[in-house]
C-alpha cells in the first residue's frame, strides 16, 4: 500500500465530502432566498442544517474509526446504522409540504449537476485501488460505473434536459438509469 495515495485519497474524500456539504447549504440558502424567509430564520435553518449533517458525519466518522464497520462477519447486520436514520429523514422530509416547496424553489438543473461529483469520487476510489487499499469491485474497472453518471450529470444538466423547456420524463429516466448503474 502506497502510504502517499493512501493521504492523497483521504485528503480528496474530506474535500469532496465538505464540497458537497457546501454545495447543499448553498442550495438551501438560494432556495430559502427564493422563498423569502426572513434572514435570521433562513440563517438559523441553514445552521441547524449545517451542524445536523456534520454531526452524522462525526459520528459515522468515529465509528469507523473505531472499528465498528470492519467486523466482517457482522459488517451487513452493522449497515442499517448507516443508511435507516438517512432514509427515514427523507421520507418524512418527501412528506412534508414545506420541503416541497424548497424543492421547487432549488433549480432543477442544480438537481443533476451536482452529480458530477461521482467523477472525482470514481477517480479517488480508482486511485486507491491503484495504490492498494480499495478492491477492484468499488472501481470503473469491475462493476462500478458511476463515473458514467458524473460525465452525463454535465451533459444532461446543461444541454438535454433543460434546453428552451424542462424535459422532466428524460430527467427521471437518467436518474433511473443513475440509480441501476
Amino acid at each position: 500500500m502506497s502510504d502517499s495515495i493512501y493521504l492523497i485519497c483521504q485528503i480528496g474524500i474530506i474535500l469532496l465530502t465538505f464540497g458537497l456539504v457546501s454545495t447543499l447549504l448553498f442550495g438551501l440558502r438560494h432556495a430559502f432566498f427564493q422563498l423569502q424567509i426572513p434572514a435570521p430564520r433562513r440563517d438559523q435553518l441553514i445552521r441547524l442544517t449545517a451542524m445536523s449533517v456534520l454531526l452524522w458525519l462525526a459520528i459515522l466518522a468515529l465509528l469507523a474509526f473505531n472499528g465498528f464497520f470492519t467486523a466482517s462477519a457482522n459488517t451487513l447486520k452493522r449497515m442499517p446504522f448507516v443508511f435507516a436514520p438517512p432514509l427515514l429523514l427523507i421520507f418524512f422530509l418527501l412528506n412534508n409540504r414545506s420541503f416541497s416547496l424548497l424543492l421547487r424553489a432549488i433549480p432543477e438543473r442544480w438537481l443533476i449537476l451536482v452529480q458530477s461529483f461521482r467523477i472525482l469520487m470514481e477517480l479517488l476510489l480508482w486511485l486507491g485501488f491503484l495504490g492498494g487499499f480499495i478492491p477492484i469491485q468499488m472501481t470503473f474497472e469491475w462493476l462500478n460505473y458511476d463515473i458514467i453518471v458524473g460525465i452525463t450529470a454535465i451533459m444532461a444538466g446543461y444541454v438535454f434536459f433543460f434546453r428552451g423547456r424542462v424535459r422532466r420524463p428524460e430527467a427521471i429516466l437518467w436518474n433511473l438509469f443513475g440509480i441501476i448503474l
